[in-house]
């Protein structure tokens, strides 16, 4: 079984069926190089609260996790030919603030799909003083008061605090 920190973690993925990816013991997304989803395990579906139904087919950078839409995620797939990569990151889309552990994966030699992988953190003192220091790194207050746009940066109605991912390209600041 395929442990989160894996060195040999993308041949292990592009050898799995979709089958294969829900037996993981966390999160995984395969998506095609322009963001489209096309495996999305069940473990990420009951975590993220986001049918298979709903995900599969569908941008993940736009349409399913726009907070993920930004220069430490979706720019980090589009810019770099190879990737593997462990950051620390708080998911806020439809849930109060949830700190993650994601890996994101991409081959040059294997360019047909790239990988998100999510580790939830365990609840108590290491998961809350990690929730201080990314909210802290991507300006969330902690104590989760103040207006609904400071707290959730990427699920505002006009989306105007979010950078869209729009056919590989992103927009001109």
């Amino acid at each position: 079984m395929m442990e989160f920190e894996d060195t040999a973690g993308l041949a292990q993925l592009e050898a799995m069926s979709p089958q294969g990816l829900n037996a993981l013991a966390f999160g995984a997304v395969r998506m095609r190089a322009d963001g489209e989803v096309v495996a999305y395990t069940a473990r990420e579906s009951g975590m993220a609260g986001l049918s298979k139904e709903r995900v599969l087919g569908r941008n993940f950078f736009s349409a399913v996790a726009p907070c993920s839409n930004n220069y430490l995620v979706a720019q980090r797939f589009l810019g770099e030919p190879e990737l593997d990569a462990t950051l620390d990151y708080v998911f806020t889309l439809r849930m109060k603030p949830t700190p993650v552990t994601l890996r994101l994966l991409k081959s040059a030699a294997a360019a047909d799909y790239m990988y998100l992988l999510v580790q939830r953190l365990p609840d108590g003192p290491r998961s809350n003083r990690q929730r201080r220091r990314v909210a802290a790194a991507i300006r969330l207050p902690v104590s989760g008061r103040g207006p609904a746009h400071e707290r959730r940066r990427c699920d505002r109605p006009d989306e105007s605090a979010c950078r869209v991912f729009a056919g590989g390209a992103w927009p001109a600041l």
